[in-house]
């Protein structure tokens, strides 16, 4: 019978398996690491895991909306130190996700082979649509001061997320395009991406 935690015990441990699970998935990947491994690297039962998490990828999500969550942190950050023009931020807003996207180490595990369909296999739909919801609430949530301070232009907040999509799509396939081609559709996606969201300079 799994161990009954106070509230502070929880916190601890959730922290614990957060820091173990991303050690471990960067390490060895997702479909390599057990339960088991994860659990005597924090020092509890396998059944005290299904307290925190529902399987070790709800953990590995829960690592990845952590990480998510500080580089909406550091955009908003951009946002409200921004003295410059509209198309100066939309590029550095750009070029710092790509930057995101092309370092985070969690994302060089799903680039993996096999790594991202053993996710989308593993985890029940409605799993990934809270992830992807979380992405399209912030930007629902901040588009509108963004537009009001002058930094895109009026558009609906949901087109940033959806420029994003094809952008998520080519990194996440760049072990297997040419490297030429690889830079190329960013620079491709780069201009779309200013030219939809940045004011029309006079």
């Amino acid at each position: 019978m799994p161990k009954h935690f106070s509230e502070t015990e929880r916190q601890i441990l959730v922290e614990q398996l957060l820091n173990a699970g991303f050690e471990h998935f960067t390490k060895f990947g997702l479909r390599a690491v057990r339960v088991e491994d994860l659990c005597r690297a924090v020092g509890i039962a396998k059944g005290s895991f299904y307290l925190f998490f529902q399987s070790k990828e709800d953990l590995f999500m829960a690592i990845a909306e952590s990480r998510d969550s500080a580089y909406r942190e550091t955009m908003s950050d951009m946002a409200d130190a921004h003295k410059g023009s509209s198309r100066d931020f939309v590029e550095a807003l750009y070029l710092y996700m790509i930057e995101a996207l092309r370092t985070d180490p969690i994302m060089d595990v799903v680039i993996r082979p096999g790594e991202f369909e053993y996710l989308l296999r593993k985890l029940p739909p409605e799993r990934l649509a809270k992830h992807q919801e979380k992405d399209l609430a912030y930007f629902q949530k901040t588009g509108p001061s963004w537009i009001a301070k002058g930094l895109i232009r009026q558009v609906d907040p949901n087109l940033i997320n959806e420029l994003l999509i094809p952008v998520v799509c080519v990194i996440t396939r760049r072990d297997t395009l040419p490297t030429a081609q690889y830079e190329a559709a960013l620079n491709h996606l780069k201009t779309l991406f200013v030219s939809s969201l940045a004011l029309t300079e006079a």
